[in-house]
């Protein structure tokens, strides 16, 4: 049985068109899946206004900061993304800033009573689950001379310039990285 001529354009026009459209479809299928294991998970967190991520990032520095008061530097390694070598290197300076601090103090017979932290947020960008900043954070350190009859509790300030980046792993902001000026700089690396 032979097909009219006209029927075979029509059968070979529309098996053409149905093999473009499953090509594309397995294309598609494949970015979309190439995508999915070289990209990394998105996480569920995200802080959606200003106010939202200076939240967050005032609580990890505070967090951070307590250890300064306490000496307990334990709950440090949560607050970092250390499966990569700029949270580990973020993490070892902040232990080497508490360490110096924690020296130094102990010198001059002063005891820190409180150490806050405050952050004004200059810019920020999200990329996938990663929250990139450019930010200005106040340290107001409050100590007292342990040796004083009558302690006083007296008080200084730091600022200092970052430009963090933080990742969401397992629904919470962690440091992937840290870059900052520090006043301590000098002093930690004579230690």
């Amino acid at each position: 049985m032979a097909f009219p001529s006209k029927l075979k354009d029509e059968i070979l026009f529309g098996s053409i068109i149905l093999l473009i459209c499953i090509l594309c479809s397995f294309k598609s299928y494949k970015a979309a899946e190439k995508s999915a294991l070289c990209s990394e998970p998105k996480g569920e967190v995200e802080p959606k206004s200003e106010d939202e991520i200076k939240d967050e990032v005032e609580k990890i520095y505070n967090l951070r900061s307590k250890a300064f008061v306490t000496h307990d530097a334990s709950e440090l390694p949560k607050l970092f993304d250390t499966s990569q070598r700029y949270g580990k290197w973020a993490l070892e300076h902040e232990l080497k800033r508490i360490r110096y601090l924690d020296k130094w103090s102990s010198e001059r017979d002063i005891e820190f009573r409180n150490v806050e932290s405050t952050v004004r947020i200059k810019n920020s960008k999200m990329e996938g689950n990663k929250l990139k900043l450019y930010l200005e954070e106040s340290y107001k350190f409050e100590y007292m001379y342990t040796d004083d009859e009558e302690p006083v509790l007296n008080a200084f300030g730091v600022g200092i310039r970052h430009w963090v980046t933080l990742i969401n792993k397992e629904d919470n902001w962690v440091v992937y990285n840290d870059w900052y000026t520090d006043c301590f700089e000098d002093a930690l690396s004579s230690t």
